[in-house]
């Protein structure tokens, strides 16, 4: 139906120069589903041969994927064929203010600053964050609005960013 439609004739069967098979796009697909419906970064990891090897729940929370652990679960044949690891972003652009736990507007943060008081944040990203680009080798993003690669094997670092190819059908659009 309308998932082998977008693989096949949307370009998800090709995402960031890599070629990617059916059942591996629709395993990424659902995974962005769910990471938008749970708020919760989920990942894998894209092999050579087009398959997807969906890391474990553990490794997931919500603004962090937790690659170096997900590493650790693989066998050798599959670290072999690892050709970029694959995780998502449910969220956009976005910084959030905290005092005492507490989510504040950015206005409330302006005026506990001015008295003094200790306000921290937590900055979300819709594209690859700076924890992302300190990964060696290559990462695949799936967001809200379609994805990326960035890899910097080698020499200087390449950010290849890919139209929505996944099906963004959402039951629940109301809920941010």
């Amino acid at each position: 139906g309308m998932s082998y439609a977008s693989w096949k004739w949307n370009g998800g069967n090709n995402l960031g120069g890599y070629n990617v098979k059916y059942g591996a796009y629709c395993k990424m697909n659902a995974q962005m589903q769910r990471s938008r419906f749970w708020h919760r970064e989920f990942g894998g990891y894209l092999m050579d041969d087009g398959s997807y090897v969906k890391s474990a729940l553990r490794h997931s929370s919500k603004y962090h994927y937790d690659f170096n652990g997900a590493y650790k679960d693989l066998d050798a044949i599959q670290i072999e064929h690892a050709v970029s690891r694959v995780h998502t972003h449910w969220t956009t652009d976005n910084t959030t203010y905290y005092y005492n736990g507490q989510a504040i507007s950015a206005e409330e943060a302006y005026v506990y600053q001015d008295i003094g008081a200790t306000v921290t944040q937590k900055q979300t990203y819709l594209s690859f964050s700076p924890e992302d680009k300190a990964l060696y080798g290559n990462t695949m993003l799936l967001n809200r609005v379609g994805g990326g690669l960035y890899s910097n094997w080698g020499g200087t670092p390449t950010t290849t960013m890919f139209s929505d190819v996944f099906l963004r059908f959402f039951l629940f659009p109301y809920i941010p």
